[in-house]
């Protein structure tokens, strides 16, 4: 966690930028393409459910029911299978579904219309939805998730509750489900070119930004070097504009400060020349005076008192060039409040 995050800091401003801006973008654009494509589907799969629904009401509505015990799976010569494989066959091609069962309370299949078992295995659908078929009212139906073939086709299947010993299941083709998948492929590609056009405004965007923080910088740099003559960049926003001119500002007291220790430094030098003429002759003199061997202490004098006006004038100097120190009191706020009232009365 630490090494990632002196990473995420040892990153230029312009990287940060179009990092941020992309995983923003990108969560948003997939969130919203994902949310899309399970709210489609779940739409349709709804719609399945309910004509599945219908579909099921529909078959039962002209059945007898009281030849359902009768039922014996896989007899062909049976007159209740007969009667109820020709009544669910007329619905299922008037209705455009292709197979259907007849189950009893124990999900055995008692009868089977349409492809083989085999083919499209409706045991697996009643395997999987077992507890929700048997919690079924009469009257009441329930619609499968759906289920793909080894054919690849799309279907689900529907349970409708005939009565408390008998349910019907019918097989409904889920096509445009495989049309609604190809949503999602179509959502992550478009995510991807959102993802592109992502990068770019993320780029541009932090070149916009970045170049005049880069033209700052670069001004700053020009400061450092004693170059107070360089012009202050003036940046389009108003946040880097007070920057600007912040450190325009600091360039011209920078500038005045510095021409002001030249002329200190120019008076100094035209200060320092005098007394050191003065020291010059009085050295001449008292090496004539030693030759001579005669000695005058005035001199020395003279030269000390030369020698104190350098040592000031250094001194005034150095003050000049710290900052002055603060140097706190302890003061009486009334009587300074008092004194200020007698101050503005005047």
């Amino acid at each position: 966690m630490v090494t990632l995050r002196k990473r995420i800091q040892n990153l230029s401003l312009r990287t940060r930028i179009i990092t941020i801006f992309v995983v923003i973008v990108l969560l948003v654009v997939f969130a919203l393409s994902r949310i899309a494509y399970l709210t489609v589907r779940e739409i349709y799969l709804n719609q399945m459910a309910d004509q599945v629904d219908l579909l099921s009401r529909t078959i039962t509505s002209d059945l007898n029911t009281s030849y359902l015990d009768l039922l014996v799976f896989g007899a062909s010569d049976v007159q209740a299978n007969l009667y109820y494989r020709e009544k669910i066959s007329d619905r299922l091609l008037q209705s455009g579904l292709e197979e259907a069962v007849i189950l009893n309370k124990n999900m055995t299949i008692k009868l089977h219309i349409g492809h083989s078992l085999e083919a499209f295995q409706p045991l697996a659908a009643i395997t999987l939805n077992r507890q929700e078929i048997e919690n079924l009212k009469a009257g009441e139906s329930f619609s499968s998730r759906p289920f793909k073939s080894g054919e690849g086709s799309w279907y689900l299947w529907g349970f409708y509750r005939i009565n408390s010993d008998y349910f019907l299941g019918i097989r409904e083709q889920a096509s445009r489900l495989a049309r609604v998948d190809e949503l999602s492929r179509i959502f992550w590609l478009v995510g991807s070119g959102a993802l592109l056009i992502t990068l770019l405004a993320g780029w541009i965007m932090a070149r916009m930004i970045s170049r005049p923080v880069d033209h700052l910088i670069s001004f700053s740099r020009e400061l450092g070097k004693g170059n107070f003559d360089v012009p202050a960049p003036q940046p389009a926003t108003n946040e880097l504009q007070v920057l600007s001119s912040a450190m325009d500002k600091m360039r011209t007291d920078l500038s005045a400060r510095n021409r002001e220790k030249e002329e200190m430094l120019a008076q100094i030098a035209h200060e320092l020349r005098n007394p050191l003429g003065g020291i010059e002759l009085l050295v001449g003199l008292i090496k004539e005076d030693l030759s001579k061997g005669n000695m005058d202490l005035s001199y020395t004098e003279k030269i000390q008192g030369e020698l104190g006006k350098l040592k000031n004038l250094v001194n005034e100097y150095l003050h000049y060039s710290k900052p002055v120190q603060t140097r706190p009191e302890m003061v009486n706020l009334k009587d300074l409040l008092e004194e200020i009232r007698l101050s503005l009365n005047r």
